[in-house]
């Protein structure tokens, strides 16, 4: 693999804040940041309203709706969208279900006055070959 393609994302400062392993994605689309959990229990990656909102997204007709599972492991509809972002050095594109807020999320973002966009699951870290260190604070291949 060349160093180009090499990913080392720091999630240090939000392991600090609030425990969990935090990084900001940048949109292709609008260039605007994002807060994402990086969360290896969630086997799919979701994105929540306030970013679909922000981004002014629309779904396409070929969006439909698809089945996932929330965190209480039950099945739901979701639409499937696809978004084009920068993780430091590296471009992704990726599906994402559009999910509402679940109220862990809520938590956090009011316990520590912050926004969190979505989630990134291990289906992402898999399909970009992408390992969460822990003894380093890093997201990196």
């Amino acid at each position: 693999m060349s160093k180009e393609n090499m990913i080392s994302v720091s999630f240090k400062e939000g392991m600090q804040l609030t425990g969990h392993p935090l990084v900001n994605i940048v949109s292709e689309l609008t260039n605007k940041n994002y807060l994402f959990i990086v969360d290896t229990g969630a086997s799919t990656s979701y994105i929540f309203p306030n970013l679909f909102i922000s981004e002014s997204m629309e779904l396409s007709p070929d969006s439909g709706k698809n089945i996932c599972y929330g965190l209480d492991g039950n099945p739901m509809e979701s639409c499937l969208i696809n978004m084009t972002f920068l993780l430091e050095q590296g471009k992704f594109s990726h599906d994402m279900f559009l999910l509402e807020t679940m109220d862990a999320v809520n938590t956090v973002n009011e316990t520590f006055g912050i926004e969190i966009h979505g989630l990134l699951g291990l289906d992402f870290l898999v399909q970009n070959k992408l390992i969460l260190d822990y003894s380093s604070n890093t997201l990196h291949n």
